[in-house]
């Protein structure tokens, strides 16, 4: 007979998690209370194309099947990223260009949600401590 799950366990041995602190960037909502509002008023974020993105007419064909060309002008595109701070996160700019732009996003997001949480730089300077973050779905 197996022994039943401690308490805090499920039977996979997985223990409770607790969430502190909550981050994140979507198309027309710069954080995750902005996007409940998006969610709540059932507003479609889906766009034509930026034109500071890049200019969908060179690329676009009104009809599928246009051999190196689009048939698309559409998108769902986050704000604002275009302002990251390297040198917050102690990178330097160069360094930061040749970043890849979910990286930068990251770090911006993970950074928000250990303020998100309480966390001071201070207190975050501490010895580490398990910590688990996601990225991309």
């Amino acid at each position: 007979m197996a022994a039943a799950p401690s308490r805090g366990q499920d039977s996979t041995g997985v223990g409770d998690i607790a969430i502190v602190g909550l981050a994140g960037r979507y198309p027309q909502a710069s954080d995750v209370n902005q996007f409940w509002d998006v969610l709540r008023n059932g507003r479609d974020c889906v766009t034509e194309i930026p034109e500071e993105r890049w200019d969908y007419r060179d690329y676009f064909a009104p009809s599928r099947g246009a051999i190196g060309r689009s048939y698309s002008k559409w998108g769902a595109f986050l704000d604002g990223v275009d302002q990251f701070d390297p040198l917050f996160f102690n990178i330097s700019p160069r360094q930061a260009e040749l970043m890849d732009p979910h990286e930068r996003l990251f770090l911006e997001t993970a950074w928000e949600t250990i303020e998100d949480a309480g966390y001071t730089p201070r207190r975050s300077a501490r010895p580490p401590e398990p910590r688990w973050a996601c990225s991309r779905a």
